[in-house]
């Protein structure tokens, strides 16, 4: 496998004279995530052998929900999304070799930040426009996060609401001026500006207010309009969605004239594809991956992929109740032998729900031991010797990697130490609506994979207030409110150093109640035809295309 290592990144005070932020108004020891070089003119690496032009073709794993980025969820969407939308940071994902993206200016050329990190001031980039011609401004923003944040407001979605998290400390949003906007909190919240770059349920993405007056909150979804490099063309649902390069984009341009999304599920179809040169990009699955090689394409993975592969146990189901009986789960699933035997090393055992592309990730950290005679013991233990039964929900669809297999694998591993699941499997975004009910009391467990490059994606999926249908986003109403308060000093901390030792002390807790339970960390496999030159796979789960360019 093409595994990348992990490099350092820069310190906040380095970075805030980069960004033109006033290092001051910090106060002393205010640090965040390593950031990185400045990205004001958000600018993709120049390349003197790049041509313009052309079609670049990509495979999409599934369908995509609304192109819409307060109302998007899932990883798919968002590759797509991202490309049309910005907001008011922008992660670097041009860089393979970093432990995660470093951030920089985006649709806000510089910020400040008071010294006791409750109030965020961002100056707007001039001249910036929607592709709709609509002016990008400080109302414009105010007005994106309303139709999520405010009640009251007359464009207010609740189906938007699922990107509450990224605005949870936020007291009140203000326009000081027509390119100024300020936020103030309720508290610190450290995560703040990473979580603005972040997409999957939701977005800190904006969408232009003239085009929802035209389409309003259900017509966005097959009519994006942001400010990105690339503006929405068409979409026919199942097959295709196609994008054009923006050519009043405010930054440099993309390369390639166009984008074709191609909705192709299934894997062997994306390979027969790749294989015929109907595809230049596409998600290669594990039994696939040195085939492809072998014909010629690049394969692209990244160990540093903040994506991580987590059973979502059912707090109302009266075995799972019993902690035994959870940490049975745990030390059923044979990881090493899912990675090795069945994904080919596309993927790796995880070592705690905290994903690896994110400064608090431990690499010490021991999660449960593969141990089918402990779990059968504990199963004993628990009251239940002849085992027990119930569902597994889960997905079909989605990722590079099979999920068929992989939910089969661990129905089998579940199976050895008496734990007996039928499956209950659903096409991706058809089961991301499954998932987000409430889940019946006949079902074990349910799969999901996801993961942040902020540690703040522990409080997003563990926080006793995150629980649907009201909130976001477990979907398992599990609650233990000692971990609240630990994850809540964590957002708190005015250090890198002290919130890394309170999000450490959490996913010990989350790993002690076992209501999450992680099993493996994806590699994110891409096989890339030879005509594409460009291409990164970021350590992230989404990337951006305005560096790619076709050689012929």
């Amino acid at each position: 496998m093409n595994e990348r290592t992990g490099i350092g990144g820069l310190s906040r005070r380095s970075f805030l004279r980069t960004a033109g932020t006033s290092v001051a108004a910090l106060g002393a020891g205010r640090v965040l995530p390593p950031l990185g070089p400045s990205l004001a003119q958000a600018a993709h690496p120049a390349d003197p052998r790049a041509r313009k032009g052309g079609t670049l073709i990509m495979a999409a794993e599934t369908e995509p929900n609304p192109v819409d980025p307060q109302r998007e969820g899932g990883w798919m969407t968002f590759r797509v999304s991202h490309q049309m939308h910005e907001a008011l940071v922008k992660e670097d994902l041009h860089a393979a070799d970093a432990p995660w993206p470093k951030l920089g200016p985006g649709l806000a050329k510089s910020w400040t930040v008071s010294p006791d990190g409750l109030v965020y001031t961002f100056k707007l980039r001039e001249g910036v426009k929607f592709h709709d011609g609509t002016p990008f401004d400080a109302n414009a923003v105010k007005w994106n996060v309303e139709r999520i944040w405010n009640k009251s407001a007359p464009h207010y979605d609740v189906r938007s609401t699922i990107s509450l998290y990224r605005y949870r400390f936020v007291k009140s949003i203000d326009v000081v001026d027509p390119l100024t906007v300020r936020f103030t909190m309720t508290q610190p919240f450290e995560p703040f500006l990473r979580v603005l770059a972040e997409g999957s349920y939701g977005t800190g993405c904006f969408t232009s207010p003239t085009n929802f007056k035209r389409w309003g909150n259900d017509g966005l979804a097959d009519h994006p309009v942001g400010t990105g490099p690339f503006k929405f063309v068409e979409r026919v649902h199942g097959q295709r969605i196609v994008l054009e390069r923006n050519e009043q984009y405010w930054g440099t341009k993309p390369y390639i004239d166009r984008v074709i999304f191609r909705i192709l599920p299934d894997p062997a179809t994306r390979v027969a594809a790749l294989k015929a040169g109907e595809l230049d990009i596409a998600a290669a699955p594990p039994d696939a991956i040195e085939p492809l090689r072998k014909a010629g394409f690049t394969i692209l993975t990244n160990s540093n992929i903040p994506a991580v592969w987590y059973f979502e146990v059912n707090a109302r189901n009266k075995y799972m109740q019993d902690p035994r009986v959870r940490r049975a789960v745990a030390m059923a699933i044979n990881r090493e032998g899912m990675c090795k035997n069945l994904l080919r090393d596309a993927a790796y055992p995880a070592r705690g729900l905290q994903s690896p592309g994110n400064y608090a990730y431990d690499p010490n950290f021991q999660d449960y031991p593969y141990d089918p005679a402990g779990a059968k013991r504990l199963l004993a233990e628990a009251g239940h010797p002849n085992g027990i039964d119930g569902v597994y929900v889960c997905g079909l669809n989605g990722a590079a990697l099979d999920q068929v297999a992989i939910n089969e694998w661990v129905q089998r591993d579940l199976a050895k130490v008496g734990i007996r699941v039928k499956l209950d499997g659903y096409e991706w975004t058809t089961y991301l609506t499954k998932w987000s009910a409430q889940l019946p009391e006949d079902v074990l467990m349910s799969q999901m994979i996801w993961g942040f490059s902020t540690p703040y994606f522990l409080w997003i999926i563990a926080a006793c207030e995150g629980k649907f249908p009201d909130g976001c986003c477990s979907s398992g109403h599990s609650c233990n409110e000692k971990l609240d308060q630990v994850m809540l000093k964590a957002i708190a901390a005015l250090d890198e150093k002290t919130a890394t030792q309170y999000w450490r002390q959490a996913n010990q807790i989350i790993k002690e109640d076992a209501w999450k339970i992680p099993y493996i960390v994806d590699r994110e496999p891409y096989a890339v035809n030879t005509r594409v030159a460009g291409f990164v796979n970021p350590p992230q789960v989404w990337y951006d295309l305005d560096s790619v360019w076709l050689k012929s």
